[in-house]
Parts: C-alpha cells; sequence; structure tokens
C-alpha cells in the first residue's frame, strides 16, 4: 500500500484534523538536524528509520519521522543513571 502524495493532501478530502498531521509528520521527515557523532546540523532523513549525516557521512537508524525519539532519550538516561 502507498501512501497519498503530498498534492494529494491539500485538496479538501480526508478532514482538516488529518491534513494538518500528515504536514506536520512530513515537515519532521524533511527537515535537518543535529548529527550526534560531528555536531553539523547535517543529519537528513535516507529512508523510514535511516539518517544519514552529510558532513561525516554516518549513517544510522533512529525513529521514523525524527533521529531521536522521546523512548530512546529516557531509555539513554535510565542507562546513564545505571
Amino acid at each position: 500500500m502507498t501512501g497519498a502524495p503530498r498534492a494529494k493532501l491539500r485538496t479538501p478530502r480526508y478532514g482538516l484534523k488529518i491534513r494538518r498531521r500528515v504536514e506536520h509528520i512530513l515537515q519532521k521527515s524533511k527537515r535537518t538536524y543535529k548529527c550526534p557523532y560531528c555536531g553539523a546540523n547535517a543529519v537528513r532523513r535516507v529512508r523510514l528509520g535511516v539518517w544519514a549525516c552529510k558532513k561525516c557521512g554516518k549513517v544510522f537508524t533512529g525513529g521514523a519521522w525524527e533521529p531521536f525519539t522521546a523512548v530512546a532519550r529516557s531509555a539513554e538516561l535510565a542507562r546513564e543513571r545505571a
């Protein structure tokens, strides 16, 4: 099953709340993030859950829509405390 393309979501179908939610998710997935290895603001999504830094070339896994999820942050904090 393929998802609806972005242009299709600009039509009056599907409801405003869902269209806004999808637009927010797409914005999160398309923006650049800070690299955990080199610190540059150059991390982009390659595909679902795979992220790559344009500067240092590191490829790592993360969340589907953003590289660092809230669950991953809380697990990291728990490891540091232990």
